[in-house]
């Protein structure tokens, strides 16, 4: 039992906090590979003895992570990018396919069986080629727990063809029930990992996995369910805003079409006698004059202002301006997002998030994800809490980026923050309003939830091991290990 452990130091994440391995004790709940609370129900004492170091990087960041176990630890690993190809210029499919080749593993939930494939119609000579080469893999099955690639070649394209449509489909069992997917998941202690017949999948087909995101609804401040301005304005205005009032700086007609209906809004919660908001507007520039990179403008930019336009004691009359003062962001971005905002409910984050994107983000068609930049000392918080922001609904978002930057303006160079938005990020497209900035929803995504790692070895130390009701727990990252 022992020698399966963690280092002590390690931290895992628990109800009540995160916390070290040393401290975990019976009773105590963890949370497992869903984020579901999961109790412990076994831990060991401490022992000190060799250990090993696992190395990788972080989630949502560039650095390197690690974390340190026993030898015979045990790790979730997960199948990556082996969706099955076609080599047409030799009638050949590639694909993964188990290595341990034994009937017990019809029990593994990862496996994709279906023992009734006389329904599938074929001709007599697919039939045959696709038996015989279901029955080559059997003939030098190697034991390990891992997978290989595999290549055999088909008769005619048609053939060939026919067998990718097989495997990638439901009814793959009818070449090989033992092909490996996407996803599956590979429970095993590094001895066995290191065992393993295959460099290739070793290095870039099998990998650590984290948790799916998720955010803690019990946080939800009761104040989110007041807010005292839109969240897709507040989006919009921490982006392309005049800090010292409700200015909006746009070229988008829709964006003027969404002030609008924001006004006619708050308009619609007044009284008849009471004072009224207006849409101001004014040319900002022209199309054709040159923007700070050199570049003509393609149409006129216009600054926009939700005020009122009365006179007397109504002028002060902007809720609006009243919501961004009382949020204590009206002359100073530097505060980032609100907290409020920061914990309201997903769909009010989504909005800050979209409003961001429409104002200050960049659909990077060929990456199929978003980028988001501020430039200044000023405004870095906004995009390290929309980094935050994100995470807190299931997007992923890589590490900020620092780039030092100069422009015409000033010529010194300057600090800009980057973070980038990919896989989650269909979440916020109804509350987008830019046609150009939506996303093409039909394209894969880069997995960031995914991560290669090596393994070393580290100093003696003290490691422990813990249990837990169902085998699977999570690091403080959310990285998943194994009982």
């Amino acid at each position: 039992m022992p020698s399966q452990g963690l280092a002590s130091d390690t931290m895992v994440r628990t109800t009540t906090g995160v916390k070290p391995v040393s401290d975990i004790q019976i009773g105590d709940y963890l949370y497992d590979a869903a984020n579901r609370p999961v109790a412990c129900i076994g831990v060991a004492q401490p022992v000190t003895g060799a250990l090993k170091k696992i190395t990788y990087t972080e989630f949502d960041s560039k650095a390197k992570s690690s974390f340190t176990c026993a030898p015979g630890f045990r790790l979730s690993l997960t199948a990556t990018m082996t969706t099955p190809s076609l080599c047409t210029t030799i009638n050949a499919v590639q694909w993964f396919t188990r290595c341990e080749r034994t009937l017990t593993l019809q029990g593994d939930g990862n496996l994709h069986l279906d023992a009734d494939s006389s329904s599938v119609e074929l001709d007599d000579k697919s039939a045959v080629r696709f038996a015989a080469i279901g029955k080559s893999f059997d003939s030098f099955a190697c034991g390990c727990k891992g997978f290989r690639r595999v290549a055999p070649r088909f008769d005619t394209e048609g053939q060939a063809q026919g067998a990718l449509f097989f495997l990638r489909g439901d009814r793959h069992d009818v070449i090989d029930p033992l092909i490996v997917r996407d996803g599956d998941k590979f429970n095993l202690t590094l001895e066995e990992y290191g065992r393993l017949c295959n460099n290739e999948v070793k290095r870039s087909r099998l990998k650590l996995h984290r948790a799916p995101l998720s955010f803690d609804t019990s946080t939800v401040s009761a104040e989110a369910q007041n807010l005292p301005v839109d969240p897709y304005f507040l989006g919009l205005w921490l982006g392309d805003g005049h800090a010292d009032n409700t200015r909006i700086t746009s070229s988008d007609p829709e964006i003027a079409a969404w002030l609008q209906s924001y006004v006619d809004r708050l308009n619609g919660s007044v009284k008849n006698a009471g004072p009224k908001l207006c849409l101001a507007k004014r040319l900002n520039h022209k199309a054709g004059s040159r923007l700070e990179n050199g570049y003509a403008r393609k149409c006129d930019s216009f600054v926009y202002r939700i005020t009122c336009p009365h006179g007397g004691a109504q002028l002060r009359y902007n809720p609006v301006l009243d919501g961004l003062r009382k949020l204590d962001i009206l002359n100073n971005k530097s505060g980032g997002i609100p907290s409020s905002y920061m914990t309201a409910d997903e769909d009010t984050r989504l909005a800050v998030i979209a409003g961001l994107i429409d104002s200050d983000g960049t659909y990077r068609k060929a990456q199929n994800n978003y980028r988001i930049l501020q430039q200044t000392e000023e405004h870095k918080k906004i995009v390290y809490d929309l980094k935050e922001l994100a995470i807190s609904c299931g997007i992923s978002a890589t590490g900020v980026d620092v780039e030092m930057r100069r422009s015409k303006l000033a010529p010194e160079r300057k600090p800009c923050y980057i973070v980038y938005l990919g896989k989650g990020s269909h979440k916020f497209q109804k509350h987008l309003l830019l046609d150009r900035k939506k996303m093409n929803l039909q394209r894969a995504h880069i997995n960031h939830d995914t991560r290669p790692f090596t393994i070393s070895d580290a100093p003696n130390g003290e490691y422990r091991e813990i249990e837990v009701s169902g085998a699977q727990f999570l690091l403080a990252n959310g990285l998943i290990v194994c009982n």
